[in-house]
């Protein structure tokens, strides 16, 4: 039966509106939550005061969605000058929650901290993994993790991996395997994470190789900035971790991610299209006496590219003046649409030959 310690934290916790903090340390995975086999995960947190003269307080906050935590409720752990603290199940004992999840630590004052996430194996004792604190200065947009591998059982190995989006913004995110033998890609996942963000999944079960033997692997993983990562080897038959930090380099070479476009042309009454050209993936298209209002359905790049849209015919048939508009919407797969607009208005009888480029870096 797991201990819960509880004496001294009772009184130290309170809800706290969040302070300026001139130390932040995320611990990157935490638990509190049932795992395989009938394991229980829990995390013991220690805390240690670099202050040798005067009490600190250090401020929690858990994070388990990957869409973000905005505004979570915080607690502050006090410390005595120089005190070493150790929190059981944290998770649980400060946040009163029962998943996993990321923590964050904040102090106006300098401190360390550590975790050891471990699930109770009965008469046989815990296995478990010390995880650390990082700080946010860590936090980068590019990584790589050495040492990933699966073997499919019961008795076999799975990879976990886990990120945690440090910043203000939703971002996109990209994790990539290659074979470290051979060097052949094992494939790419993308997914949205929001602002304060977590995730956690099998590497290989996102990549649709749980069922495959992978001796090992390089991952890398991609943002645009603000991740810590980590990943977590585990052996099945005991539920057995060991945990692997990030290298701080980038070496794994991915196509980049494509671009979704979608162009459209609208014209006022009495003008003529005689010709609208357009550029696809697989070449220019061309389409005879569009109607106003005539879209090419979304189309997909694969960066750097340029795309080029032409209309070719007369403005304006009759007394009024006449006008033509290209619209292109564009946006990297997943992330935010950008409307760029090409509006050109002449006296009757004009003609038209317009051309409008767009740049997809």
């Amino acid at each position: 039966m797991r201990s819960v310690t509880t004496l001294y934290i009772v009184v130290a916790l309170a809800i706290v509106v969040p302070a300026a903090a001139d130390e932040e340390l995320w611990i990157p995975a935490a638990a509190s939550n049932p795992g395989l086999h009938g394991t229980m995960w829990t995390t013991d947190l220690w805390i240690h005061s670099r202050v040798l003269d005067a009490p600190i307080e250090v401020t929690a906050a858990f994070f388990p969605d990957q869409t973000g935590t905005a505004d979570p409720e915080e607690v502050v752990i006090e410390l005595a000058a120089d005190e070493h603290l150790k929190i059981s199940d944290a998770v649980a004992t400060l946040f009163g929650e029962q998943r996993p999840g990321a923590i964050r630590l904040r102090s106006t004052q300098p401190f360390f901290a550590q975790t050891r996430t471990a699930n109770d194996g009965g008469v046989e004792g815990s296995f478990g993994q010390g995880i650390p604190a990082f700080s946010t200065d860590l936090a980068t947009q590019a990584f790589t993790f050495l040492g990933a591998a699966n073997r499919p059982g019961d008795d076999g190995i799975r990879t976990n991996i886990g990120i945690v989006n440090t910043g203000t913004y939703e971002m996109q995110v990209t994790i990539a395997a290659r074979d470290a033998s051979t060097l052949a890609d094992l494939g790419v996942y993308r997914f949205d994470i929001g602002p304060h963000g977590w995730f956690q999944a099998d590497v290989f079960d996102l990549l649709g190789l749980s069922d495959q033997d992978v001796e090992l692997a390089d991952v890398g993983v991609f943002g645009r900035s603000d991740l810590l990562g980590y990943l977590s080897q585990v052996d099945n038959r005991s539920g057995d971790g060991t945990f692997i930090a990030a290298s701080l380099g980038n070496y794994i070479r991915i196509d980049p991610a494509g671009w979704e476009l979608v162009a459209t042309l609208t014209y006022s009454e009495g003008t003529t299209i005689d010709w609208f050209y357009y550029d696809t993936p697989n070449g220019q298209v061309s389409v005879s006496n569009p109607e106003s209002g005539f879209t090419t359905g979304t189309l997909y790049f694969t960066p750097p590219a340029t795309v080029c849209t032409r209309a070719t015919g007369e403005v304006g048939t009759g007394p009024e003046w006449g006008w033509m508009e290209i619209t292109i919407d564009r946006r990297p797969i997943g992330d935010t649409w950008f409307h760029g607009r090409h509006y050109y208005s002449t006296e009757p009888n004009g003609p038209i030959d317009q051309e409008y480029c767009v740049d997809l870096n």
